[in-house]
């Protein structure tokens, strides 16, 4: 069911890097529908981790078997996408860019680990959202 979605976001968006928050954003003017549920990619307020972008990098840093970066200066990246439901949950990675096979699976294992989000929003109510993050690892 989310299977192309991946690969739909790769050809209809385009992502720029925001070095100061730790993340890809993505930009697009509508939703995805699939056969049960819209994902949204455009929303009134983005869904937000415990404690904001410092809290997502500290999480990596706690939970990863690896040294996590704060910035990608001398850092290998692997970015991914995920859908914050609307209750906040973390559902359907995606692997968009990897480095190699032991830090794709240990991004995703740290995913997997994630607390609720506090949802996204679009006119005060809270939707399905895509979001496109990136992970820094101090590959030596």
């Amino acid at each position: 069911m989310f299977k192309g979605i991946g690969l739909l976001v790769a050809f209809c968006t385009y992502f720029s890097v925001l070095q100061g928050q730790n993340e890809v954003l993505v930009r697009h003017d509508t939703t995805i529908d699939s056969s049960d549920k819209k994902i949204c990619v455009k929303v009134d307020r983005q869904p937000i981790f415990p404690k904001g972008m410092d809290g997502l990098v500290s999480f990596y840093q706690q939970n990863s078997k690896f040294k996590i970066g704060t910035q990608p200066d001398g850092a290998k990246s692997v970015i991914y996408n995920i859908i914050i439901d609307t209750n906040g949950a973390v559902q359907k990675y995606t692997l968009i860019k990897g480095i190699n096979d032991t830090y794709n699976a240990e991004t995703k294992r740290i995913v997997n680990l994630m607390p609720k989000w506090k949802p996204g929003e679009i006119n005060g109510s809270p939707v399905n959202v895509l979001r496109t993050l990136e992970v820094f690892y101090l590959v030596e």
